[in-house]
């Protein structure tokens, strides 16, 4: 089973020799096995220990056990403690298994960043591969859902997926790997457990070597999958751009297929959006303005496209600025300089301003609505900010990203956009103020 293990390693290029790895360690037969498989094979290796606080005390069992074992090993050991159940009765979440595991990866990944682990490595194996084929498939997902655990996911590795429980097992009892059993494992009260106490056995009857055919039936489909992207992502490709960090889908795409609302499900579930979401974005094509928002993206109903984005995070719109290096944090960089008033270059983000009109320092904000301008080209005249930004036919989440420059009250700048008629650069003006912005991407 050894030999096994690293040829997976290998073939799934999980992770180099050098690399350091956390191993996720509840103390059961999996995680200790997967402990003595990498230190086995010499990789440098932490244990990583998430107590749930559950299970009348065995779950403080279960940490002075990993605790002691790692002790006795001579391998760094990190442990937290957090009581999901408690958790829950104060709304923070709906299902004791989500939440916990919610939970438990972001310490993971805490812990691995922290103390500078390249990857953390989790126990998962071909039957709990199988039996979460079996859950999605009942609960009637697509392609991608059943194409099963990914062995590698951002930070996250799982080197045993190619081996069965029983190979687990055997090798518990061949090399005298200690564990703790957790008692909830015989319960039924968990989808999971039912599956594997009742479902598979019983297809078991019916097929002998079951767990391998049906892992053969998730690899097939795993490569359709990936064939399927591969073409999605070619045919998909003029119609899709990035700017500034959005993702532009233009609307036409939808006139080359026959169901608008499954095509552009395949697009958009990589950002979180599901089936009944994407049917309300195509019935509001029209509706230019309209906002949608999944756990962590938000799309916005363009006149000729789609915009996706991370949705925003609270960020301060509010800054006083001064000569020298300022940073707009959440919007980027900005760069005051004087320089002499002689070959200057304008372009997007590097503009010019009387600097001789300015008292330092100036205020940086957000626009709003009421907002007026004086922009270059109407030689003093003002104009309101929106039908300023809906004449250059910005998007909502252009504007929201518009930061005014102001000397004083006045708005004597808009950020990578325009200048105030009121400060533009004049023949007289020996020293100039040099604006160069750089926004986050």
């Amino acid at each position: 089973m050894y030999n096994k293990f690293i040829e997976y390693i290998e073939k799934e290029k999980l992770f180099a020799p050098d690399d350091k790895i956390l191993i996720a360690v509840s103390g059961g037969k999996d995680s200790m096995v997967l402990v003595s498989l990498l230190t086995k094979a010499k990789y440098s290796v932490g244990v990583a220990h998430f107590n749930h606080i559950t299970r009348e005390g065995e779950s403080g069992r279960d940490q002075k056990f990993v605790s002691d074992y790692c002790k006795v090993k001579g391998l760094p050991f990190y442990t937290s403690s957090v009581n999901i159940k408690q958790l829950l009765e104060k709304g923070q979440g709906n299902n004791f298994q989500d939440l916990a595991r919610i939970k438990r990866y972001e310490w993971l990944e805490q812990v691995r960043a922290e103390h500078k682990y390249d990857f953390i490595a989790t126990a998962h194996h071909k039957n709990d591969n199988v039996e979460t084929f079996l859950y999605k498939a009942a609960k009637g997902a697509g392609i991608k859902g059943l194409s099963g655990i990914k062995s590698k996911n951002g930070n996250v590795v799982r080197p045993m997926l190619d081996i069965l429980r029983s190979e687990i097992d055997n090798y518990v009892e061949q090399n005298n790997i200690p564990f703790v059993e957790d008692s909830s494992n015989s319960s039924d009260d968990y989808d999971r457990n039912f599956i594997r106490h009742n479902i598979i056995p019983a297809f078991e009857q019916l097929h002998t070597n079951f767990v391998n055919r049906i892992s053969v039936s998730i690899e097939n489909l795993k490569e359709t999958d990936k064939q399927f992207e591969f073409l999605l992502e070619a045919f998909s490709a003029k119609y899709i751009c990035r700017k500034k960090g959005w993702i532009i889908i233009s609307k036409s795409i939808l006139d080359k297929v026959p169901d608008k609302p499954g095509f552009l499900f395949f697009l958009l579930q990589k950002y979180d959006f599901n089936k009944s979401q994407v049917l309300d974005i195509v019935n509001s094509m029209e509706n230019v303005g309209a906002s949608f928002y999944s756990e962590n993206y938000q799309l916005l109903v363009d006149r000729v496209s789609f915009i996706v984005k991370k949705r925003k995070v609270d960020k301060s719109c509010t800054f006083n600025v001064s000569l020298g290096e300022n940073i707009l944090e959440g919007y980027g960089m900005l760069k005051l300089e004087i320089v002499d008033n002689a070959g200057l270059v304008f372009s997007e983000n590097v503009k010019y301003m009387d600097i001789s009109a300015l008292n330092f320092p100036l205020g940086i904000r957000c626009w709003k609505h009421g907002d007026t301008f004086k922009p270059f080209g109407l030689k003093g005249k003002s104009k309101k900010l929106k039908d300023y930004f809906t004449n250059k036919k910005l998007s909502r989440f252009d504007k929201n990203n518009i930061l005014l420059m102001l000397n004083g009250e006045d708005i004597c700048m808009i950020l990578g956009d325009d200048i105030s008629y009121d400060y533009r650069v004049k023949i007289s003006n020996v020293k100039v103020l040099k604006v160069m912005f750089s926004p986050v991407e």
